[in-house]
């Protein structure tokens, strides 16, 4: 599912109440011409250097928030979210982001990953 988003492709399969908040990934190329699926047992880098500034709950495991400063401004934070994990282990929950907050986008500018992501990438049918 990408970025924005308003159909479901469960369920019913019709309309969500809110854009998706993020792209669902599922397949990778190897780099080899493999390719393969996520699984749980996936070990997912993080896209910038930070520090896990909390894990929160969401439907379907956990959501990993990391703390990025820009290069040329130590005063600008901004936050990746890996949704839908399971970390090896728990930190402490960041303070202001609840998925409520995430999905109403009160606090926060949410961007599209598919414009940071340098790479060719396949969407495929039903999703």
């Amino acid at each position: 599912m990408l970025f924005d988003d308003t159909n479901k492709w469960w369920g019913d399969q019709g309309m969500r109440d809110k854009p998706h908040e993020g792209v669902d990934l599922c397949f990778y190329n190897d780099g080899q011409g493999g390719i393969h699926r996520l699984n749980e047992d996936m070990k997912i880098p993080a896209m910038y250097d930070g520090a896990v500034a909390g894990v929160i709950n969401d439907f379907l495991g956990k959501s990993v928030i990391i703390e990025h400063k820009l290069p040329d401004n130590d005063q600008i934070r901004w936050c990746t979210i890996y949704w839908h994990t399971n970390p090896v282990s728990e930190v402490v929950q960041y303070a202001q982001l609840d998925w409520d907050a995430i999905s109403a986008r009160k606090i926060l500018k949410l961007l599209d990953p598919l414009h940071l992501i340098d790479s060719i990438y396949l969407r495929l049918a039903g999703t």
